[in-house]
């Protein structure tokens, strides 16, 4: 990371620029130098207000040190979002305790992508969260049809089953999603 520092710096000295600006705030990030991190954000900011990827960056900086506030307002600020960023705004709004909004959002990105299994699954577990278990139907039975054996397909509705006490398809939907778990999950 130092290495890739130096060279960013060299290039931001040769030709300032909002991407060198980025680069060199998330290697700043990584090296957890918040405060110099923040000042290349910023800089970026000032050259690039409406860029989606420096209110990205801006929201991974604020994210990661806590401030879900601003997380969310620099993810908000971003003009006609594509799915992922509103998946991470769901998951910012996750964090900070939202499970309404978070719902709401990940409903959203879920049916704009209607082939993304990962979010057809985080917008049922969210529906799941708020117990609107009839909404979590939808997005399991999208994902079903994508892979009816995924191994967290198996895992709601065990949840779902465990919560209305029908303990014995949990225990078969558990066992499904041991069975169906890869090596290295990406949980």
């Amino acid at each position: 990371v130092l290495r890739a520092l130096d060279y960013f710096r060299r290039a931001e000295q040769r030709q300032p620029g909002t991407r060198s600006e980025v680069l060199l705030a998330l290697a700043y990030q990584h090296l957890k130098q918040f405060d110099q991190a923040n000042r290349y954000l910023e800089m970026a900011k000032h050259r690039s207000p409406d860029n989606p990827e420096v209110q990205r960056s801006l929201a991974g900086y604020f994210l990661e040190t806590g401030n879900y506030a601003e997380a969310i307002a620099a993810l908000k600020s971003i003009r006609n979002p594509r799915p992922d960023v509103l998946a991470e705004l769901a998951y910012t709004y996750q964090l900070d305790g939202k499970p309404v909004e978070s719902a709401k959002f990940y409903t959203q990105a879920a049916n704009a992508r209607p082939k993304d299994m990962g979010l057809q699954l985080s917008a049922a577990q969210a529906q799941v969260a708020l117990g609107s278990l009839d909404k979590a139907d939808v997005f399991l039975d999208r994902a079903a049809g994508l892979d009816p054996e995924y191994y967290r397909l198996h895992a709601i509705r065990g949840q779902i089953a465990r919560l209305l006490d029908h303990n014995a398809d949990a225990i078969k939907e558990y066992n499904a999603a041991v069975a169906h778990m890869p090596a290295n999950p990406a949980e």
